[in-house]
């Protein structure tokens, strides 16, 4: 499967991925396309599915627009490598409730947690470290997700929201997560 990645130029400037061949998606306006917005899915799930299925990486909003994705408009991936997700949400929120699409991004992250939607329970790889905010709201959402049948691997290292971590992780998980999605 083809690898998409969500904030795509950044992760090739900062080495997270070797690979030549993925597909490489951006924002100019990443606060507003990444957080659940509607027409953002509308349109890149569009010019996505002549490659699908995919893999699918991203991570902080990147993770978060991924599965909101996958769950919104179905089809489109075989599995997904979420690092760090921005699944705000107000039981598990402390840090971003100012966010200006805050109440969007918690709507959707309630439907997660609750299994409300019916989207394909595809292999899902999460990664967040131990050091960063986001930490309760991906082990809330992964726990979610395994609870409602996914395949879901949350894997925790040291250290915190930053390429570093991501690189390292997606580097150790993603191969990890292609044999899942394959087998």
């Amino acid at each position: 499967m083809r690898l998409v990645v969500l904030d795509g130029p950044e992760y090739r400037s900062r080495r997270v991925l070797a690979r030549r061949d993925a597909l490489l998606v951006d924002s100019r306006r990443r606060e507003e396309d990444f957080s659940c917005n509607p027409r953002w899915s509308a349109r890149t799930a569009g010019e996505l599915r002549p490659h699908a299925p995919l893999v699918g990486v991203g991570s902080s909003l990147g993770a978060l627009a991924l599965l909101h994705l996958h769950w919104t408009r179905p089809g489109l991936f075989g599995a997904l490598l979420l690092q760090s997700g921005s699944f705000f949400h107000r039981e598990t929120e402390r840090y971003e409730r100012q966010f200006a699409r805050f109440d969007r991004v918690h709507r959707f992250v309630d439907r997660v947690l609750h299994g409300r939607g019916r989207p394909a329970k595809i292999p899902v790889t999460m990664t967040c470290g131990l050091q960063e905010q986001n930490l309760r709201n991906n082990v809330a959402t992964a726990q979610a997700l395994a609870r409602h049948g996914w395949d879901v691997r949350l894997v925790l290292h040291p250290g915190g929201h930053d390429w570093d971590e991501w690189r390292r992780a997606a580097r150790e998980e993603l191969p990890r997560l292609q044999r899942r999605a394959a087998g």
